[in-house]
């Protein structure tokens, strides 16, 4: 199978069902040539936008894929453990998508509010 990211290597997807009935799919592909991380940046964002021309997706990404700030002042929060997010929140600030040590992806986020950004 041939795309406009490259050779399709494989693909992986798994679809998942939240409380309230949505559906959801976690995916993973392999393409070869493999994209540079660049790619990433420009495809893919894990930050609040400022372009007026995306003033809907802002207010649903203020809306929908923001993580509490106060997450940890409540101690029945869910992803409290031990005054800890579970999920790692805040995010630390990033200027360009990367990979760490244990291959975990580091989304850029160039802002504070950024740190939040459920992605």
């Amino acid at each position: 199978m041939c795309t406009h990211f490259g050779k399709l290597v494989y693909i992986v997807h798994v679809v998942e069902f939240q409380y309230r009935g949505l559906s959801y799919a976690h995916i993973v592909l392999k393409v070869l040539p493999e994209l540079p991380f660049t790619f990433i940046d420009a495809t893919v964002i894990a930050r609040i936008p400022n372009d007026p021309e995306l003033a809907d997706v802002r207010s649903k990404v203020l809306k929908y894929n923001m993580h509490s700030k106060d997450h940890l002042k409540k101690s029945s929060n869910r992803c409290n453990k031990k005054e800890k997010c579970v999920f790692s929140f805040p995010f630390d600030l990033a200027t360009t998508t990367s990979l760490d040590n244990n291959g975990w992806v580091i989304y850029r986020r160039d802002t504070e509010d950024d740190k939040y950004v459920v992605f």
